[in-house]
């Protein structure tokens, strides 16, 4: 509805858990208490955010990242900026960078949803992301151009170090 920050990538609780419970390397029992954990801190943004960084260390591949990220964005309920913007929207920057390193056309439409909602538009760390996923994807030119962005800076003319 209005006013609500809906994310056109989410992926729901029970999605991840059973994508979870697919791996074999002992991982998804951690990722079904996570999920058990975030379903009941819906709206305590504090809890929500301790859950976080109590996992971010143990996980090591960007595509379970930014499930975390998603999981835990989704659990802020209806209206996430009223509620907590700065938190929603640290969670969005550190959601965006995951997807930056391992789901290309995901990072750019996730990109765009936080365009819309206008969630962390001054934060450096998102121009520098989609800057590194550019140059790595061999787009010289537009990877420059989004670290100018990032850096505060002009754009750099085409063809520039």
């Amino acid at each position: 509805g209005p006013g609500r920050a809906e994310d056109p990538c989410f992926r729901s609780p029970a999605a991840m858990t059973a994508s979870a419970e697919g791996r074999s390397d002992g991982s998804s029992t951690a990722s079904t208490s996570i999920l058990v954990s975030m379903k009941q801190a819906v709206g305590d943004v504090r809890r929500i955010m301790e859950l976080v960084n109590k996992e971010e260390p143990v996980l090591h591949d960007h595509h379970r990242l930014s499930e975390l990220y998603r999981v835990a964005m989704r659990m802020f309920g209806p209206f996430p900026l009223k509620l907590a913007p700065k938190q929603y929207a640290e969670l969005g920057v550190r959601r965006l960078r995951a997807l930056c390193q391992c789901d290309v056309e995901e990072a750019r439409v996730f990109h765009r949803f936080l365009q819309h909602q206008g969630i962390g538009q001054l934060d450096s760390r998102i121009p520098l992301a989609r800057a590194q996923m550019e140059a790595r994807m061999g787009n010289t030119t537009k990877a420059v151009a989004t670290a100018q962005e990032g850096l505060g800076g002009p754009p750099a003319a085409a063809g520039a170090p």
